[in-house]
């Protein structure tokens, strides 16, 4: 993996989780009093790690690098992440999307826009952290409508920890994300 491009895609995750970052929330947005989103995933291969959480979701057509992003692990403070994206704008349609293969790319403009990446984060606050992008793998959305999406995932990625060690991972979970906002800075 390209340490360019692992940097950049820490950075987006980071913010991407920060989905619905205002003090004051609609009761439906992430974090709101009526947010009711979740997400759980289990990770195995090189590491082991369950994860739980809430998700949101957003699709901003003023940015070229990410037009649509699913962030599950949206809560401040969180160490451990999911957040998948793709160049392309739009809400996700029920149906099963691929994931392509990021492990080897040097810019994110390489990724046709209709693709998904996945990249998976846990562990931030330590030593030991840990960051992986997809492989390959399936994301199916169930539900699909502008306030809402439910589905599940399953993806391969190759990771890279703190110290330089390489492995791979399979990632399964189920989400039910509500609509919100991710940030995305420009340059």
């Amino acid at each position: 993996m390209n340490p360019r491009s692992l940097i950049a895609l820490a950075g987006l995750t980071l913010l991407a989780t920060a989905c619905g970052g205002s003090d004051k929330k609609s009761p439906t947005e992430p974090g709101g009093e009526n947010d009711n989103s979740s997400y759980s995933a289990s990770i195995s291969g090189g590491y082991t790690k369950s994860l739980t959480g809430t998700s949101a979701f957003a699709s901003d057509n003023s940015q070229t690098e990410v037009g649509f992003a699913l962030a599950l692990g949206t809560e401040e403070g969180n160490n451990n992440a999911i957040v998948i994206w793709r160049r392309q704008s739009g809400v996700l349609a029920a149906g099963t999307y691929q994931f392509a293969d990021y492990s080897n790319i040097e810019d994110p403009a390489d990724v046709p826009a209709n693709e998904l990446v996945g990249i998976t984060v846990f562990d931030l606050t330590q030593e030991s952290a840990v960051l992986c992008v997809s492989t390959s793998g399936t994301l199916t959305i169930t539900q699909s409508s502008a306030n809402r999406l439910k589905g599940n995932v399953s993806m391969a990625a190759s990771c890279l920890d703190s110290s330089g060690a390489e492995k791979t991972i399979n990632v399964t979970g189920t989400f039910d994300a509500v609509g919100g906002t991710v940030v995305i800075p420009n340059g």
